[in-house]
């Protein structure tokens, strides 16, 4: 063992839990997700088929069937999921170990912010991602109904440019991060 892991065993480990379950979480967004998925547009489909049989048996006067308990087993997300959390919750208290035992600042610290970066990446990352989603669904519809938008090849939100909506979509980002330093004019 080398001097530095005698001084901060506690916060190495939670630098290394947190790093593990850091490293999870970009794999989840990146790879993920591994069971096979099946399209949105099947499971509409096959809820309207369910609504649609139900309303029939109903207006036949046939008793609706009941419902069979689905058996549901561990699959592969699910287990990433409960593993990143553990592993950055782990961080987390191995960090505040650390601190207790007064090891170096610098491994307990870095246990707890990575540990807490790890969770807030998986629980936000897919929200933020969906706002952007939203805001950008928005903006290609405010500038499609506009005069010279989209849909006539303007620029969009900007209105009246020749570059179609690609010029648009680039309005829109240098819009929204304009308060930037870098991204001003």
């Amino acid at each position: 063992m080398t001097a530095v892991m005698k001084k901060a065993p506690f916060g190495l480990l939670g630098v290394g839990m947190g790093a593990a379950a850091l490293m999870i979480a970009m794999i989840m967004l990146t790879v993920g997700p591994f069971n096979p998925q099946q399209p949105a547009s099947a499971g509409v489909a096959e809820t309207a088929g369910d609504v649609l049989k139900s309303i029939w048996r109903d207006f036949r006067g046939q008793p609706q069937p009941t419902p069979e308990p689905v058996a549901q087993g561990m699959d592969v997300d699910a287990t990433l999921a409960i593993a990143l959390t553990v592993l950055g919750v782990g961080a987390i208290v191995a960090g505040i170990l650390s601190r207790i035992a007064r090891e170096p600042r610098v491994a307990g610290r870095g246990a707890i912010w990575i540990g807490i970066g790890a969770l807030v990446f998986k629980f936000f990352t897919w929200t933020v991602l969906m706002v952007v989603g939203v805001l950008l669904c928005i903006e290609l519809l405010r500038g499609s109904s506009s005069p010279g938008g989209l849909a006539e090849g303007g620029g969009g939100a900007g209105g009246g440019g020749d570059g179609g909506w690609l010029e648009g979509i680039g309005e829109f980002f240098g819009g929204l991060f304009s308060w930037l330093p870098f991204f001003g004019d």
